[in-house]
C-alpha cells in the first residue's frame, strides 16, 4: 500500500516500512570521492532494509534534515533499496537510487532538494558538476518557513505533526489531534454547538479567557484563533507548533503563548501520486441525554490536477451531528482550493478556503435552572437590544433551538505565496486576508458563563485581517567549517474588528469597527561551526497601533545555542534558547465570563512573557527519536475581567485589570519509535502555572501562590499505528489531569435562588473546585478491499465520558462509532 509523501521533520517523522518490499534490491552505495555541494554532501544512515525507494528517500531526508519535493508517480516504483547501517553521502545515495529514471537531484535551497525532470546535457559530466549545467524542467521551489529559522541544530523546541500522525490520533479535528500529539498543548473537548474551541494550556497561562497562540493557515495570519477547533483533519497536510515566547522575534505581537503554522493539503499538494481521494462515514454518538443517540456523518473529497509546472488542488468536507442533547446539533462544510505555477527559479502558490457551520442553541440540562435564551444578532449590544428572546422550560426539558436562531459562523482565507530563488537569496512574499462572521450566539441572561463562552460572545459579529510579509534567506560560508544562515523580513497586518468584543458603539444597532495594526521588521542569524556548534540570535522591532495609549514600539529579542555530537549510532543535540513576547492590551467593551460588558480601561499595560528553555534531542537513525525540554517563563500584566457589585445600580459590573506576574515552568517530553510496520508516538507535559504576585489595585479572586485556573498539571498521550498487508490500524489515548476551575453548578444554583447575590473578588474563591482529570480514547481501522477501495471503521470517546472537562456543566457527545468507505485513484 502506497503511503502519502509528506514533508519530513527531523524531530518527529520516521516513515513506516512499505509492505510491498521485494527480496532483490539495490545496495546502499559506499561514499565516493565526489565533491557534492551542500546539502547533498551530508552523511546519512538509512537503516534496515529492504524498503521501497520512496521510503528510502524519506528516511534519507529525515537523517540529513533535507526536505524533498518530487512527483511520486515519476519514481521507479518497482525499485527496492536494501538500506544498511553504513554512512554515505546523500548525493551518492540519490544518484544510485534514481539511476535510469528521469529524475535528478537539484538543490533548491540550503535544506531543500528537488527531484526534477532533467533534459540531458550535450556532454557527459560528473554527477556533482552536472547539477550546475543540466537543463532543468520547471523546478518546484518550496516556500521557506515563515520563521526562516534553521532546521538543523535548532535551538528552540519545535514540533511538526504531519498528516499521517494527525490521522493516527483518530480525531476529526486538528484541535483535538494536537492535544494528543504535542507536549504542553491541550485543548478542551468542547460541545460541538460551542463553535469555538477552548485552549487550556500551551506551557501554562499566557492570557485569561482566550489562551491562544498566534495561528497561521498557509502562511496567512487568522483573524481570530478561537475558531482553530473547526479545521478538519482531512484538510491538513502538516502543522508546526512553536511553544513559548521564543518564536515572537520572528512572528511578532500575539505570539506570547506560541505559534501554530497550519499547511492545508491543497497548498502542500498530494504527495503519493494519487489524483482523487474520497472518504464517507456515518454512525451514532451515544448520549445519556438523548435516548436514541445522535446520528453523525463525515464526508470528504480531494482532487489534484496538472503536473509539476501547473497544478490545481480541490478539497471538500462536510460533517454533521444530531441532537446529542435536546436542541443541540451541528452542521459544518469546509471547502478549499489551491493552485501552483512553477518556473525554473520561482513558484506562485495561491490558496483559498471557506468554512461554514450552523449549531443549535441549547442550554445545558445540568444547570439547576434555565432562564430565557437570548440570541445576539449583529448590531445588538449584548444586553438585549436588537435580540430575540424565547422562554425555556425547566432543566428536565431543555429548550429546543429554533433553526432560524441557530448560531452561524463563516470563516474564510484567501491569499498566496510568491517564492523566488535568486543566486544568493531566497525571497518569499506572502499576502492574504482572513476573516469570519459569527451570528446568533446564545445568551442566558443572569446565568454564569465560562471563559470559553465569554471568548465566543466577544467574537460575535466579525473581523477581517489583511496581512503581508516579505522574507529573504541566504546561506554563507562552508557548511563543513564555518557557515551562517541569515534571514531578514518585514511585515504588516491590519485588523478590522467589528466584533462584540471591539470598542464599537452598538447601542443603536450600528456597527462601529475598530482598526488595529502591527508593523514589524526582523533579522535572524545563526552561525554553525563545523555543524557541531550553532549560535543563533535575532531581533524584531514592531509598532502596534489602535490598542491602548501605552501601545508603541517594542523590541523582541531571541538568543539560542546548540551543540551536536555523534555518539556511536546516536546523534545527540543539547540546546538552549531565550525569548520575549508581548501582546498589546485592547481597550475593549466585551462580554465577560458572567454576562454584562466590561468598561474600556485605557491604562492597561501590555501583556508580556519572557523566559528560557533548554533541552536535549536524541535520535538513533530514523527509528528512534526523543526530545526533552525544560522551560522557565514569567508572564506579567496578564489582563483579567474582575467582577464587582455596583452600589449605584445594584447590578454586576466588570473591569479589566492587570493581574500581576505569573510563572510558567515545566517539562515536555516527546518520542517516536518505529519498529517495522509499527510506529509509536508519545508525549508528556508537566506544567506549573502559578501566580507569583498580584498588581497594585487588583481586586480579583487570584492571590499570590495560587494555581492559574483551567491549566492542567499533567498531560500525557500515546499513539500507535500499524501498517499491515492490506490493512492498517491506529489508536490513541490522551489524558489531562489535576486542574482548578469554578464549580459552575454550585455557583449557578446559588444565583438561581438569589440572583442579586452575585459574588465578586475573594468571594469567588469559595466556588473553586479541583478537577481530577479526563481520559480520551480513540481508534481507527482500515481494510483494503481493492487497490483503490477500502473500508473504514473509527471510534471516538470510547470511554463514553460526556462531562468533566473543562468544568462540570459542559456536555460533549458520548461514545461515537463510525463506518464507511475510503477510495483513492
Amino acid at each position: 500500500m502506497t503511503k502519502r509523501l509528506v514533508f519530513i521533520s527531523a524531530l518527529l517523522s520516521a516513515p513506516l516500512v512499505s509492505a510491498g518490499a521485494q527480496s532483490s534490491c539495490l545496495r546502499v552505495p559506499s561514499s565516493s570521492s565526489a565533491s557534492w555541494p551542500s546539502p547533498l554532501d551530508r552523511q546519512v544512515v538509512v537503516g534496515d532494509g529492504p524498503v521501497s525507494i520512496q521510503v528510502a528517500i524519506e528516511r534519507a531526508g529525515a537523517a540529513a534534515r533535507v526536505h524533498f519535493t518530487y512527483q511520486a508517480d515519476l519514481l521507479p516504483r518497482d525499485r527496492t533499496v536494501c538500506a544498511g547501517t553504513a554512512r554515505v553521502q546523500l548525493g551518492d545515495a540519490l544518484t544510485q537510487w534514481l539511476d535510469g529514471s528521469r529524475l535528478k537531484p537539484v538543490i533548491a535551497g540550503t535544506d531543500r532538494v528537488v527531484l526534477a525532470l532533467v533534459r540531458p546535457a550535450m556532454t557527459a559530466e560528473p554527477a556533482a558538476a552536472a547539477l550546475a549545467t543540466a537543463q532543468l524542467a520547471p523546478v518546484v521551489v518550496v516556500e521557506q518557513p515563515v520563521s526562516g529559522a534553521p532546521t538543523e541544530n535548532a535551538t528552540i523546541s519545535r514540533s511538526v505533526v504531519v498528516s499521517d500522525q494527525l490521522e493516527a490520533t483518530g480525531s476529526p479535528t486538528v484541535a483535538q489531534a494536537l492535544s494528543g500529539a504535542v507536549p504542553g498543548l491541550w485543548m478542551w473537548s468542547t460541545t460541538p454547538t460551542a463553535i469555538g474551541g477552548g485552549m487550556a494550556s500551551l506551557r501554562g497561562a499566557s492570557s485569561f479567557g482566550a489562551n491562544y497562540p498566534k495561528v497561521y493557515v498557509d502562511g496567512i495570519e487568522v483573524a481570530n484563533p478561537v475558531f482553530l477547533a473547526q479545521l478538519a483533519t482531512d484538510q491538513v497536510a502538516h502543522v508546526e507548533v512553536i511553544r513559548g515566547p521564543q518564536g515572537a522575534a520572528l512572528y511578532g505581537a500575539g505570539a506570547i503563548g506560541g505559534v501554530i503554522n497550519i499547511t492545508t493539503r491543497v497548498a502542500a499538494g498530494l504527495r503519493d501520486g494519487r489524483r482523487v481521494w474520497l472518504r464517507s462515514t456515518a454512525g451514532i454518538a451515544e448520549s445519556r441525554y438523548s435516548p436514541l443517540g445522535a446520528f453523525v456523518q463525515d464526508h470528504a473529497l480531494g482532487a489534484q490536477f496538472g503536473d509539476a509546472a501547473r497544478s490545481l488542488g480541490l478539497g471538500l468536507s462536510t460533517s454533521t451531528i444530531g441532537a446529542f442533547i435536546p436542541g443541540a446539533f451541528s452542521r459544518q462544510v469546509q471547502a478549499s482550493l489551491g493552485a501552483a505555477f512553477t518556473g525554473s527559479t520561482s513558484r506562485l502558490q495561491l490558496t483559498a478556503r471557506v468554512v461554514g457551520q450552523r449549531a443549535g442553541n441549547a442550554a445545558s440540562p445540568l444547570l439547576p435552572d434555565i432562564l430565557p435564551v437570548m440570541s445576539v444578532a449583529p448590531g445588538s449590544n449584548g444586553n438585549g437590544n436588537g435580540s430575540t428572546t424565547s422562554t425555556g422550560p425547566t432543566a428536565s426539558a431543555p429548550p429546543v433551538a429554533d433553526s432560524a436562531a441557530a448560531q452561524d459562523v463563516t470563516q474564510y482565507t484567501v491569499g498566496g505565496t510568491w517564492t523566488v530563488q535568486a543566486e544568493r537569496w531566497t525571497h518569499a512574499l506572502v499576502a492574504g486576508v482572513d476573516g469570519y462572521r459569527l451570528d446568533n450566539v446564545a445568551l442566558v441572561p443572569g446565568m454564569l458563563r465560562t471563559p470559553g463562552d465569554s471568548a465566543l460572545l466577544a467574537a460575535s459579529g466579525g473581523a477581517d485581517r489583511l496581512s503581508a510579509r516579505w522574507s529573504a534567506v541566504t546561506q554563507l560560508g562552508d557548511e563543513r567549517r564555518i557557515a551562517s544562515r541569515v534571514a531578514i523580513g518585514a511585515d504588516h497586518s491590519a485588523l478590522r474588528d467589528a466584533s462584540l468584543g471591539s470598542a464599537g458603539d452598538r447601542s443603536l444597532g450600528a456597527l462601529a469597527p475598530v482598526w488595529r495594526s502591527t508593523s514589524g521588521a526582523s533579522a535572524h542569524a545563526d552561525v554553525s561551526l563545523g555543524r557541531v556548534v550553532t549560535l543563533a540570535g535575532g531581533l524584531r522591532l514592531e509598532r502596534n497601533a489602535g490598542f491602548t495609549i501605552l501601545s508603541g514600539v517594542a523590541a523582541l529579542p531571541s538568543l539560542g545555542a546548540a551543540v551536536r555530537r555523534q555518539v556511536g549510532p546516536a546523534a545527540i543535540t543539547l540546546r538552549t534558547a531565550y525569548g520575549k513576547a508581548i501582546s498589546p492590551a485592547r481597550a475593549a467593551l466585551r462580554p465577560t465570563p458572567w454576562g454584562g460588558r466590561a468598561p474600556a480601561i485605557l491604562s492597561l499595560e501590555p501583556e508580556e512573557q519572557a523566559g528560557i528553555e533548554y533541552g536535549a534531542d536524541v535520535s538513533v537513525g530514523s527509528r528512534v527519536s526523543a526530545h526533552i525540554t525544560r522551560y522557565d517563563q514569567r508572564a506579567t500584566n496578564l489582563v483579567q475581567p474582575v467582577a464587582a457589585m455596583s452600589s449605584a445600580s445594584g447590578r454586576l459590573v466588570y473591569q479589566w485589570q492587570n493581574v500581576g506576574a505569573i510563572t510558567n515552568t515545566g517539562w515536555e517530553v516527546e518520542s517516536r519509535v518505529t519498529l517495522g510496520a509499527l510506529a509509536l508516538d508519545g508525549a508528556l507535559g508537566l506544567t506549573d502555572s502559578r501566580v507569583q504576585r498580584v498588581a497594585s489595585g487588583y481586586s480579583g479572586d487570584l492571590r499570590a501562590g495560587d494555581r492559574v485556573l483551567q491549566v492542567p498539571t499533567r498531560t500525557v498521550s500515546l499513539t500507535a499505528s500499524w501498517l499491515g498487508r492490506g490493512w492498517s490500524g491506529s489508536g490513541a489515548i490522551a489524558r489531562a489531569s489535576d486542574w482548578v476551575n469554578y464549580d459552575w453548578l454550585a455557583l449557578s444554583g446559588d444565583l438561581s435562588r438569589t440572583p442579586s447575590s452575585m459574588p465578586g473578588g475573594d468571594a469567588l474563591r469559595s466556588y473553586w473546585r479541583r478537577y481530577r482529570g479526563v481520559t480520551r480514547l480513540r481508534a481507527a481501522f482500515t481494510r483494503e478491499i481493492t487497490a483503490s477501495l477500502g473500508a473504514v471503521f473509527a471510534g471516538e470517546n470510547l470511554l463514553n465520558v460526556q462531562t468533566g472537562e473543562p468544568d462540570n456543566v459542559t456536555i460533549v457527545p458520548g461514545r461515537t462509532l463510525r463506518a464507511g468507505l475510503r477510495a483513492r485513484f
